[in-house]
């Protein structure tokens, strides 16, 4: 799911909130803030953070939003979105748009490409699909 929320952040902007750390070390490390799936205050330890990005994902089940537009405009009203961030989903994006871009075949054939970057890949396309469509439907308006 970081790598979902990753393609918008890339995309608009990451959204920084410093209130909310992102690592929680020493493991005992809790916060309080309002979820956005339950709508009530929640002590976050970083379980129960990932169990809120869950809650999130299957909230756009069935609707027309994508799980990365989801996270992106709700991650930050209970977390610091950086703790779904990696910096391999960097390197991914660019990799994915650069072959794209160019013409470049992930493999020789489909039988030798990596599954784990088919699945990247996937998600990234997905994401940039439903990125372009957010963009244009709110430049109509």
């Amino acid at each position: 799911m970081g790598l979902a929320y990753a393609v918008w952040g890339a995309a608009l902007g990451y959204i920084d909130t410093p209130q909310f750390p992102v690592n929680l070390l020493p493991p005992e490390t809790v916060y309080s803030a309002q979820s956005p799936s339950l709508f009530k205050l929640i002590e976050y330890d970083e379980e129960e953070r990932w169990k809120e990005v869950e809650r999130l994902a299957q909230e756009v089940e069935g609707t027309k939003f994508s799980v990365g537009q989801q996270l992106y405009y709700q991650v930050h009203l209970f977390a610091n979105p950086r703790f779904l961030w990696k910096q391999e989903y960097d390197r991914l994006i660019e990799e994915f748009t650069l072959m794209e871009t160019f013409h470049i075949p992930l493999a020789k054939s489909l039988d030798e490409a990596p599954a784990q970057k088919l699945r990247d890949f996937q998600i990234i396309k997905g994401e940039m699909v439903a990125l372009q469509k957010h963009t244009m439907e709110k430049q109509r308006g």
